[in-house]
């Protein structure tokens, strides 16, 4: 099917443009709603818009008095004749005599004057300047043509943004339980070893290289497929300031050492709750204690006595 697109633009764009229309050529104006017929030697700004049906529409100054002019010129006549100026915009009457007298231009040009300006018109009237001979005619409208069919819908246009996100609404209903999860291995930690030492202390005399273990404070455990925690809870003081180290050793391994910095000398220091996690290692292992003095000729002391106990846990987790 083949689609007939015509020109179109707004008034304003119209105007600024001007182009001179091809005869027969139609422009629309989109936001007055009027058209445009050209006649290929007319600018746009001097055309008059379409007016379908007789005596309507609006018109420019030079289509109002062609108007005129072609209907007094093309009538029937007696005694008189109009001849139209085109270019001065006037028309001449001339009396060639007849019925109705000799009559001087003065007459003539008064008679036909009372003639078109006394007749009944629609959308348009007639002034005589008599002074100068002039016939001059302004359009005031007309009853319009009837309304043309609705054209086809144009195109939807682009989507507009998106809007501001509406309230929350109302909660909905509680959905139904779920399936009830598969248990548990309901298996927590596991207690394997346990050592305390009460009433005891061991000093250990340093010269800043060596270490001593603990007498008695070792545990044998056997380690499954599971990791393995040391916690350790001890008090210690040095004779001096300085550092010391406590340890926990499995076999000759050491697994975890905490270095404390004694500031004050004779200061016993609490370790609660000091652990560490081990890699696991199946079979069996004995974890002890050791402690020792990085400070040449400072004294270290372990403390375990009926105010400081002294314990080491192991924990399968």
């Amino acid at each position: 099917m083949t689609t007939i697109k015509v020109r179109r633009a707004t008034a304003a764009n119209w105007a600024a443009a001007n182009p001179t229309l091809v005869d027969g050529e139609p422009a629309f104006e989109l936001d007055t709603g009027h058209f445009k017929l050209g006649d290929g030697v007319t600018p746009y700004n001097a055309l008059g818009f379409f007016a379908p049906g007789a005596g309507s529409g609006t018109y420019t100054n030079e289509q109002a008095q062609d108007t005129a002019a072609s209907m007094l010129t093309t009538g029937v006549h007696t005694g008189i004749s109009f001849v139209y100026d085109d270019a001065n915009n006037r028309i001449d009457a001339t009396v060639s005599g007849g019925t109705g007298g000799t009559y001087t231009n003065e007459q003539a040009q008064d008679t036909a004057a009372a003639m078109l300006t006394s007749g009944v018109h629609t959308g348009i009237s007639f002034a005589y300047d008599d002074a100068n001979n002039h016939l001059n005619a302004t359009v005031t409208g007309g009853t319009g043509g009837t309304t043309g069919a609705t054209g086809p819908a144009g195109p939807t246009g682009p989507s507009g943004a998106t809007g501001a996100t509406g309230p929350q609404g109302p909660t909905g209903l509680q959905g139904s339980t779920g399936p009830t999860g598969s248990a548990g291995s309901g298996v927590g930690p596991i207690l394997l070893g346990e050592v305390v030492l009460a009433d005891f202390e061991r000093t250990v005399v340093s010269s800043g290289t060596g270490s001593q273990d603990w007498p008695t404070f070792n545990k044998t455990v056997t380690q499954g497929s599971k990791a393995m925690m040391v916690t350790l809870d001890c008090h210690v003081k040095a004779s001096s300031v300085g550092s010391v180290v406590v340890g926990v050793l499995d076999g000759a391994t050491v697994v975890a050492a905490w270095n404390l910095h004694i500031g004050t000398s004779g200061i016993a220091y609490h370790f609660y709750g000091e652990s560490v996690a081990l890699p696991v290692s199946s079979g069996s292992h004995t974890y002890k204690v050791q402690l020792r003095s990085v400070n040449t000729g400072n004294t270290v002391t372990g403390v375990c006595d009926s105010s400081f106990r002294a314990s080491m846990k192991i924990i399968e987790l």
